[in-house]
This record gives C-alpha cells, structure tokens and sequence, in this order.
C-alpha cells in the first residue's frame, strides 16, 4: 500500500486480484474502492490516484458550502427518489422501477451507487429485460425512470463512475408494440355493449356507464368519492377530480348528462361521502383499477379508453359542449390542441343527431335507468329518486328543470325489452349487409 503527497487522501493498494484506489467518500463517511484496469504502469495508477483525489477535494469542498449534501450511511437513496416525485402517478412508477435497482443493488455486493460502472448499466438493462410480464412501452419506461434516479444521484453529489452519454449508450430502447387507442363506438355498439352489461354483470355496467358519461379515466372514477360530489338546488352539477396524471384537480360538468347525476346522487345518498363505487373495498388504488378493468377487457372485449374517447364525441353533439374545444379539454382534462386533434379525427366519422343530453345521443336512458333498478342503488328513495331530485330542483328554471326530468318512457319496464329487440334486429341488418 502507499500514499503520498501527490495523491493525498487516495491509496494505491496492491492485490494479488489487481490494483485498487482507496478513499473515503465525503458525504457517506464510509471507506471506497475502485479496482484499476489491468497492464496500467506505475506512473498511470499514480495519475489516476491524482485525480480522484482530486475528485474528493472538489466533493469536499461541495459538501462545505451546501452545494452537495452530505448523506447518512443507513439512508435509502432509492426510497428518498421515489418519495421525491410530486405527481402520485410519477410516484407509482418510481415505486415500480425500484424492484429493479434494488435487484441490481444487491448483484453489486458492498459497492455503493457512487461505485456504479459499466457493468452494472448493463446489468440493469438485462434485469428489465428479463420481466416477461410487461411489454416494450413499460420496459422502456423503466429504462426513463432508471436514468432519471442516476441523473439525481449525480445533482445531488455523487461521483458516477460513468457519463450521461454512457447511459443513454447503455440504455438501448427495447421494441414496442403498436399503441392501443380507443376506439369509437357507435350509438347501435354501444346499445349492444351495455344491453350486455346489464345482462351479465350490472354493478360493471353502471361503472362503464359513469365512464361513458363522465369521459373520466378509470384510475379517476375509481377514486371518485362522494365528498367529490358537488350537487346542490343553486349549482350545476359536477365532480372535484384529483387527477393522478398530472397531479392537479379539475371540474368535470354533469350538465349535459342527468343520467350521470341521478347514479352520482342514488351513490351519493347510500354510501356517503366515502368511495362511491366498491366502498368496502380497502386494496390500494391499482388494485381497485384492475377489478374494474379487467373484466371489461376479458369478459366485454372493450377498453376503457374507448367509452372515453366516445364521451369526447358524443359530448360535443349536445348543447352546453356543441362547437367549444376549450369547455371540452377542460371537462377531458386534455391541452386544446389534444382536443382539437380528437375532434378533427372523430368529428365526421358518425353522424350523431344534436340533442340536449349524452345519453339521449347515444340512446341509452332506458339501458341506464334499466342498470339503477337492476343495481338496486335506489333504495335511499322509498318514493323513487325522481321524485326527491325533482323536489330538489324546483328553485331551478323550468329549462333546467325539463332537461333533468326525462321522459317517464324510461321507467317502463317493458322499454328495456322493446330496445333490446330492436338492437338485435339492427345488428342481423349489419350481418346480412356484411355477408353479401
């Protein structure tokens, strides 16, 4: 071993395995080694030794001044990255990726992240590689939110043993599989859809139902609680959303849909100011996610995407949204331009009839207050939820008035019936069209 004024602080040590430099990291306090490439002379593990006491000095001098932070030996960097995040969603991918650093930790015996090398960069892409359970787009993220932990271990101090430019050469962005975009339905689909629904499974109908009318993403409408619920006789309807995307909250309206806030109050009234959909179900939000999704997906062949992207069209052929972008993005949560997009890509495909609310275009008032008795969410009501609504809006206009009070037809119950033959007659139409 030996050490001398030119590289004071670092050790040359001589191993039978290789030469290696000793110091000790400013901020950590613990003693770190670097192994030197083999068939180096004398005189160039000298200068290496100069520079990476030259590298402490400058990490010393930081630490001094606040620039850098010193850091505690038994703290988590990983757990204190993903804690950094803002966004909840940011947070969850964060939380996500960790499984892999700590993988990638533990495969690096007692070195330290600031002893990270060219290795372990690789490493750490093979062990992203190697979960066959997510697809491309998700191993790609992995590799953003990997990169984006080593670019902060670098602000905050760390000497790297590697570049950026090494990273990013590292980091070789895995194959994706074509993007999946919601598809739009028309009014004789969606009727098919959710005749279903109500056949089969009808606590997921009255779920794609809110979806559809409220254009909300699954992980919001999952979340949505009935404190978020803001419905009073001098206030138009409408729900608080705390976006998980981007970490901010939005006014969905429910103006153009009195079906969406007669189900909102019917949950409202029975289950309180708690989560309006599953309240007994205590599982984290991502789980909840997938109780709803999946069955939709497997079971119903339909993404959720899809009701969302029929919301945005079949919205803007009622009144209060007919012709204005910005009222539409803000109830979708998008940028004007995402929405303008939308709107020239899906605008002339279906020729939809301009009436005052979004089920009425999509002619599903009767299917919906079908899935309210089937659900039995009505039961708060001993004289029927129309009535107790009604009477909660007689301070309103008669305008107001006659748009939230729908046509009685829809209480018939043979109405449910009636549609659902017609439905399948329109649909073996399309079949003998399709086969000649």
């Amino acid at each position: 071993m030996a050490s001398n004024q030119l590289h004071r602080g670092v050790s040359l040590i001589q191993r039978p395995s290789g030469c290696y430099l000793r110091w000790v990291d400013p901020r950590s306090k613990k003693r770190t080694e670097k192994r030197l490439p083999d068939g180096l002379t004398k005189k160039q593990r000298t200068q290496a030794a100069i520079e990476q006491a030259a590298k402490v000095q400058q990490v010393k001098k930081r630490v001094a001044t606040g620039e850098a932070r010193a850091v505690d030996a038994g703290v988590d960097l990983v757990q204190e990255w993903i804690e950094d995040a803002a966004a909840p969603s940011t947070k969850n991918n964060r939380r996500r990726t960790a499984r892999y650093l700590y993988e990638l930790k533990d495969s690096m015996g007692r070195r330290g992240w600031d002893e990270i090398i060219l290795d372990d960069l690789i490493r750490l892409r093979r062990i992203i590689a190697s979960d066959s359970k997510i697809g491309g787009r998700t191993k790609n993220l992995h590799l953003v939110q990997s990169r984006g932990f080593l670019t902060r271990l670098r602000r905050l101090g760390h000497r790297l043993f590697v570049e950026d430019s090494t990273v990013s050469d590292c980091f070789v962005r895995f194959k994706e599989e074509p993007a999946k975009v919601g598809e739009l339905l028309d009014p004789t689909e969606l009727q098919e859809l959710f005749i279903r629904l109500h056949d089969d499974d009808a606590e997921v109908g009255l779920f794609a139902l809110l979806l559809f009318l409220t254009g909300l993403r699954l992980n919001e409408l999952v979340s949505v609680k009935g404190a978020d619920f803001v419905f009073s006789a001098n206030r138009s309807p409408c729900i608080q959303v705390h976006a998980s995307k981007t970490n901010k909250v939005r006014t969905v309206s429910l103006k153009a849909s009195p079906l969406a806030t007669k189900i909102l109050y019917c949950l409202k009234t029975l289950r309180g100011d708690g989560y309006l959909l599953r309240p007994n179900d205590n599982r984290t939000t991502a789980e909840r996610y997938h109780a709803f999704q999946q069955p939709l997906l497997r079971r119903f062949k339909v993404m959720p995407k899809s009701l969302r992207v029929c919301n945005a069209t079949y919205l803007a052929r009622t009144p209060s949204f007919q012709g204005d972008i910005f009222a539409l993005a803000e109830n979708l949560g998008h940028s004007v331009i995402v929405q303008q997009n939308h709107y020239r890509k899906h605008s002339n495909i279906l020729d939809l009839p301009v009436l005052p609310t979004i089920e009425e275009v999509a002619g599903l008032e009767i299917i919906g207050e079908g899935l309210i008795r089937k659900t039995n969410i009505e039961e708060a009501f001993p004289n029927g939820v129309d009535e107790a609504l009604k009477v909660m809006r007689e301070q309103r206009t008669k305008d107001d008035a006659r748009m939230f009070i729908r046509s009685v037809v829809a209480r018939d119950e043979g109405a449910l019936d009636n549609l659902r033959s017609e439905v399948q007659k329109r649909k073996e139409r399309r079949n003998k069209r399709s086969h000649r």
